[in-house]
């Protein structure tokens, strides 16, 4: 499996979303991947792009920051 930086996402009216209506197979199949049992929010990968912006990542100057719910099944260096 490749990983993605964010992973799997849903988004209602994006690939996740028409997965969900017309593919429920698959959709299903991106859940059973996940180990949250859920895909994430656009809120959640929001949230990262925020901190990054904030004073508290001030000395933060490159990071790949996995916002996939461990669906990484490795540590990243």
């Amino acid at each position: 499996m490749s990983e993605q930086s964010p992973g799997t996402i849903n988004v209602e009216d994006g690939f996740c979303g028409n997965a969900k209506r017309q593919m429920p197979e698959v959709f299903q199949s991106y859940l059973n991947k996940n180990p949250f049992g859920r895909m994430g929010t656009a809120e959640e990968v929001a949230n990262i792009a925020i901190f990054l912006c904030s004073l508290a990542a001030s000395f933060v100057t490159g990071a790949n920051i996995h916002v996939d719910g461990t669906l990484s099944s490795r540590v990243n260096y």
